[in-house]
């Protein structure tokens, strides 16, 4: 009796999400493939863009965030200081000190050859490039 209560309110609650908050199976799989689509056409050869959590996963809810990740391959995280002591190469090291289990905070150390200037600029053009590209889509 309890199995057949359990599966009646899931599905009830299935039909709800589907009608009223998330949309349809098909709208889910498109808005997936629609951020597939612009992740793929806003990454570079040096870069790749993400769209994660909830709106990554076709989730498109009222209130929600939207998470993106840029990911640059030729930059390589390290958890401790010592392995990444090497004053000409730029990396990044994680910080897990005072953040939620399943994360960490990444610190980019800078080589001796980039600037706070020129870091900043590189930033300032990826995400110029991102912006320009979403704007054109959007069109």
């Amino acid at each position: 009796m309890e199995d057949i209560e359990t599966k009646a309110i899931s599905l009830a609650l299935y039909r709800h999400l589907c009608h009223n908050i998330v949309g349809s199976e098909n709208y889910v799989k498109n808005l997936r493939l629609m951020n597939a689509v612009r992740d793929n056409l806003n990454s570079g050869t040096n870069w790749t863009v993400i769209t994660s959590g909830s709106f990554g996963e076709g989730l498109e809810m009222r209130g929600s965030d939207l998470d993106v990740m840029c990911v640059v391959p030729d930059k390589k995280v390290y958890e401790d200081i010592k392995a990444a002591n090497n004053s000409n190469v730029t990396y990044v090291l994680m910080e897990t000190d005072d953040v939620k289990p399943g994360f960490t905070q990444l610190l980019l150390v800078l080589n001796k050859y980039y600037s706070q200037f020129h870091m900043s600029t590189l930033v300032r053009n990826i995400m110029a490039n991102i912006i320009s590209r979403a704007q054109y889509l959007n069109k």
